[in-house]
């Protein structure tokens, strides 16, 4: 870390850890500015992944979308390398963008309407868009939870895991229901100022169904409710719901069969998010509060329960 903060000659005693699933995200100040630096271990990705990352963002940053943009830094070169700790990285500095979380605003309407408007742009962006020769983009079906499921599963997880991965091979795959998507653009991936939304943390993006991808907000903005709230949980995903595709809408049009699968890609996420955290935490170093949610989610999974049930779909038509 130190030899990344001394090679911009930045501020070491400013640096601060943002997050990201390994620590892997940091914010540090250049020349009394702030920039973000985030992290790539080589062992688990390859540089044309990151380059279709960055691509697909500045492609939409050309197209109007706010987004983080990566800057250009030492030798002109978005994607550094570095090896620090016998590990080696890759390593890519992002502008530092301003704006609160949603938690800190409030769950107004406008703010949920501008979230999904800025979702329509961006999957209306990705049906013309075409990676450059340098970069790539990975689909849905490449995802290490699908092609190396964690061990620690039970085989009544595996066995649900898999049918669900079925299904979604046999979905029909056209231009206005699958393309490019964020794949995790949950209330902590997105600030707002002034109204305005600002997209960051490109990194799980793939080729998916737009479906999907509004699942995912959706599926997160409810997981901050208990799940025996399910009255509560209900009503406010109805809401958030009639909001999102209001401004969704005005950036692009999605078929209402494809709206009719949410609910199948909300349970589908909710046993990605159970896999994920098993494949990619050690399970023996986590607090209790974490072993008993994953207790639950396994519980729930086994048991076939649905993650929500209910949803008014003809609000959305």
């Amino acid at each position: 870390m130190k030899k990344v903060v001394n090679k911009l000659n930045g501020d070491y005693s400013s640096l601060k850890l943002l997050g990201g699933f390994n620590d892997s995200v940091y914010e540090v100040k250049v020349n009394d500015k702030s920039f973000v630096i985030k992290f790539f271990l080589m062992s688990q990705t390859n540089k044309s992944l990151i380059k279709g990352e960055l691509d697909w963002i500045n492609y939409l940053s050309e197209n109007g979308m706010n987004v983080a943009k990566p800057v250009f830094s030492i030798q002109d070169n978005f994607i550094k390398e570095i090896s620090e700790n016998a590990y080696s990285y890759y390593y890519v500095i992002f502008e530092k963008v301003e704006g609160r979380f949603i938690d800190e605003e409030g769950w107004k309407e406008n703010l949920i309407k501008n979230w999904g408007q800025a979702m329509g742009k961006m999957h209306n962006l990705a049906k013309n868009y075409k990676p450059s020769c340098n970069g790539s983009i990975k689909k849905w079906i490449d995802n290490d939870i699908l092609t190396d499921p964690p061990s620690l599963i039970t085989d009544l997880v595996l066995d649900k895991w898999n049918k669900y991965v079925e299904k979604i091979k046999s979905l029909p795959i056209s231009k206005d229901s699958y393309g490019i998507i964020h794949n995790d653009l949950h209330h902590k991936n997105i600030y707002f100022n002034n109204g305005e939304v600002i997209l960051f943390d490109f990194g799980d993006c793939e080729y998916n169904w737009f479906s999907y991808d509004i699942s995912i907000s959706l599926y997160h903005a409810i997981q901050r409710i208990p799940l025996n709230q399910e009255e509560y949980r209900l009503d406010f995903a109805n809401k958030f719901m009639k909001n999102f595709m209001i401004g969704y809408k005005l950036e692009n049009s999605i078929d209402y069969s494809w709206l009719k699968e949410i609910e199948f890609f909300l349970d589908y996420r909710h046993i990605y998010s159970y896999l994920y955290i098993l494949k990619h935490l050690n399970i023996n170093d986590t607090d209790n509060r974490l072993k008993e949610f994953l207790e639950e989610m396994k519980n729930r999974i086994e048991e076939g329960l649905p993650y929500l049930k209910g949803l008014n779909l003809e609000q959305f038509i």
